[in-house]
């Protein structure tokens, strides 16, 4: 059988092609998520980011919302850090509400 020689560049695209196969082909655990009381979460949050103008009272309304995932036990309510991530760094276009005209008969909206 004749002897193979590949030269150093085509060496190391087998090799990567060889890592992403297997990385692929390994099964991963699935991650935990980080489950925060709000105190906590706001905390973590301010230590990621000391300069963010997010506020405790607004992670609390995403929680109450559902913007975020949460779940409640007994009185307390954990929050899901990733979700909360992951719901700050995409972007959120909230529809302006539609100006009242006043003076006129409006229609009831159901």
């Amino acid at each position: 059988m004749p002897e193979l020689k590949f030269s150093d560049a085509e060496l190391q695209i087998i090799a990567n092609k060889v890592a992403t196969i297997m990385k692929h082909s390994r099964k991963e655990a699935p991650q935990q998520p980080r489950m925060r009381l709000l105190k906590d979460a706001y905390k973590q949050l301010k230590e990621d980011d000391p300069q963010t103008s997010v506020t405790e009272s607004m992670v609390r309304r995403l929680a109450l919302s559902g913007k975020i995932k949460t779940q409640v036990l007994g009185q307390k309510r954990l929050i899901n850090y990733d979700s909360l991530l992951e719901y700050l760094s995409s972007v959120h276009n909230d529809p302006e509400p539609e100006p009242i005209e006043y003076g006129k008969i409006r229609p009831i909206k159901e």
